[in-house]
């Protein structure tokens, strides 16, 4: 929020569920403001968030309004008292975003690392926070939309990073910023979305990465022209597309596990899907890797015999060294959790 004036948070309330007290729900909503005022957040805007559910029935009770505020900096405020977050020209801004559509509980689930021995657990066995907890990602291009709406110079030229702070066991807001950027890329008037999340626990972190390759891997199979019938339509050979994207999260391109065990089982696809891995591992290892494994200056008489892997600094223009930084020591008995985002913030 603070780099610029452009950036803004959107802090949603905790909704109380069944089984939580007043009090705790209270307490957590004052700890999120006592936070925000401690790392001169502007909580001034507050927004109510109302829901409605497409065919609802009598034994859903859940609450169909969310407060939320749109917080910005106060040190980029005007000083004036003028308008200084453009979000504030949103229709939002105003005070209210209506006709939010909620997920119904049916189509509610938990998800689960790949590989778990566990099936999605069926909406009616999930618990009252983890109900509450799961909105849709509707409803989070809807509240996006929202908040976008009436705010000037917006359109194609402009891009719009949707940053989750603290990614839940839910895919609301990425499922919602997959949704928003393949809606808008036709729309004049919406601008390209992009996402980040960061997420503490490793095995949320785990379900979500597994949720969306199975996701992007139907999205694709299901839409693609070169992809062929997800099942073979008669005994004929049916060509498959042919394979070219892979994930890259360390020194070389990776398959998932999603893609390799595709046709694990298949008697008809399962060799040439082999194949067609071979040859994609083959490349990797005699055209990427070499690449990326390049040696820094060409020196032999690197300890142990190891040598740097990297791009070459050894011809000009050299990078300027970087000058030492001395960060502030906190004695362990005075360290406290809580200032961690905020000390975050302002260094």
């Amino acid at each position: 929020m603070h780099q610029d004036a452009h950036n803004a948070m959107l802090v949603i309330y905790p909704q109380r569920y069944s089984g939580q007290s007043s009090k705790a729900n209270l307490t957590a909503a004052r700890r999120i403001e006592d936070m925000l005022l401690k790392c001169n957040a502007n909580i001034d805007c507050e927004i109510f968030l109302h829901f409605t559910i497409d065919g609802m029935h009598s034994n859903d009770k859940r609450n169909l309004g969310n407060r939320a505020r749109l917080v910005y900096s106060e040190a980029l405020s005007d000083p004036t008292g003028g308008d200084t977050s453009p979000f504030l020209a949103g229709a939002a801004a105003r005070g209210k975003i209506s006709e939010i559509p909620l997920l119904r509980v049916k189509e509610m689930k938990r998800l689960v690392q790949p590989g778990s021995v566990q099936d999605n657990v069926v909406s009616w066995n999930l618990s009252p926070a983890e109900r509450c907890q799961q909105k849709g990602p509707k409803a989070a291009m809807k509240i996006v939309d929202a908040l976008l709406d009436g705010m000037p110079d917006i359109g194609p030229d402009c891009r719009l990073d949707l940053v989750e702070l603290q990614v839940p066991n839910v895919p609301d807001w990425v499922e919602g910023a997959w949704m928003m950027r393949s809606t808008w890329q036709s729309d004049p008037k919406k601008p390209i979305v992009t996402y980040c999340g960061f997420c503490r626990d490793v095995p949320v972190h785990k379900s979500i990465q597994g949720h969306l390759e199975a996701t992007l891997m139907k999205e694709y199979w299901d839409s693609h022209p070169s992809a062929g019938p997800p099942e073979p339509l008669s005994s004929d050979s049916v060509e498959k597309p042919t394979l070219s994207l892979a994930s890259w999260p360390g020194t070389s391109p990776t398959l998932s596990d999603i893609v390799v065990s595709k046709f694990d089982g298949d008697s008809t696809y399962c060799e040439k899907w082999a194949l067609m891995l071979g040859n994609f591992r083959e490349f990797v290892a005699n055209t990427i890797d070499p690449l990326v494994q390049r040696t820094v200056g060409g020196s032999s008489t690197d300890i142990g015999g190891q040598r740097s892997t990297g791009p070459d600094l050894t011809v000009d223009p050299k990078p300027e060294a970087i000058s030492a930084v001395v960060m502030p020591a906190t004695p362990k008995d005075d360290f406290k959790m809580d200032d961690v985002f905020p000390g975050l913030v302002y260094g």
